[in-house]
C-alpha cells in the first residue's frame, strides 16, 4: 500500500514529485502522464502484481488538479504545437467544462484493474 496526500502538492508537477517520493523513492520515472501510465503496470519499482494507492485530501487534489490546471496544461501544448481541437479544450477548461487533470489521472489508474485506488 501507498499513499499520497493532496496537501503536499497543489499542481500537476507536485503530483508527480509526491507519487514519485511516496511509490518509488529515489527512482526517476519521468514525471508525465505518459509515464504514470507506464509506472502503474509494474515493474520500474512497483509491485508487478498490483498495489493499492490511497489519496489523502483527495478533495483539495480535485479542486488544485482541476480545470484551472487542465487549462494551464493545454496553454502549454499549444506554445509547441497548434490545434483546433486542443484550442476547444483550452476554451472549455476556462469555462469550467470537460475534463480536469484529476479526471485524467482518475482515467489513468482506472485502466489498472491491478491497482486499487482509494480517495480519501
Amino acid at each position: 500500500m501507498y499513499e499520497i496526500d493532496g496537501e503536499r502538492f497543489a499542481d500537476l508537477e507536485g503530483f508527480f514529485q509526491e507519487f514519485g517520493r511516496q511509490v518509488m523513492p529515489g527512482q526517476w520515472w519521468g514525471e508525465n502522464l505518459d509515464a504514470f501510465d507506464d509506472v502503474l503496470y509494474g515493474g520500474f519499482g512497483t509491485p508487478g502484481n498490483g498495489f493499492v494507492l490511497v489519496w489523502r485530501n483527495s478533495d483539495i487534489s480535485r479542486e488544485t488538479l482541476g480545470h484551472q490546471a487542465m487549462a494551464r496544461k493545454i496553454a502549454e501544448v499549444l506554445t509547441r504545437y497548434r490545434s483546433a481541437d486542443r484550442e476547444a479544450e483550452l476554451a472549455a477548461a476556462r469555462r469550467g467544462e470537460g475534463q480536469t487533470i484529476f479526471d485524467v489521472i482518475l482515467e489513468i489508474i482506472h485502466r489498472h484493474p491491478e491497482v486499487e485506488l482509494v480517495l480519501k
